[in-house]
């Protein structure tokens, strides 16, 4: 099937009907950092490379991102643990049952297809980029 093309109605009825609970969007965590300053003389590519390095950075990673990565690449949890510990991710500060800034949250249900559980292992992939720099190295470029 076609997709429509985008529009500004369209994203005004996507954002009406996600405030009106006809579409779900779950929870998410966004934080923060240091702003990159734009002046006449700054590289906009430049600058792009640097929020984007900056944004990697401050990805953690969840115990639901790491039982969705299990389940997408059909390996046991703590497998993937102690991968992602040898690749140095950041783990999600949690302090007895709350995030890092004190607020609750109830643990996400697993997706139960195999395509959402690889579009949540996506959401942290350039941790795995380094896997690929000599054998696949437009893998690589792509992940990071």
């Amino acid at each position: 099937a076609k997709r429509k093309a985008m529009s500004l109605s369209s994203l005004f009825q996507w954002a009406k009907n996600v405030t009106g609970g006809k579409i779900k969007l779950g929870k998410i965590h966004v934080s923060g950092g240091i702003p990159v300053l734009l002046s006449g003389d700054v590289d906009v590519r430049e600058a792009a490379n640097e929020i984007q390095a900056r944004q990697k950075s401050m990805i953690v990673m969840s115990s639901f991102h790491k039982q969705a990565t299990a389940a997408a690449l059909k390996m046991k949890e703590k497998d993937v643990v102690s991968c992602l510990a040898k690749l140095e991710s950041n783990d999600w500060p949690i302090f007895g049952g709350s995030s890092s800034d004190g607020s609750s949250f109830d643990n996400p249900e697993l997706p139960r297809s195999a395509d959402d559980s690889w579009t949540i292992m996506l959401q942290y992939s350039h941790v795995f980029a380094d896997l690929f720099r000599e054998s696949l190295p437009q893998w690589s470029v792509w992940l990071d």
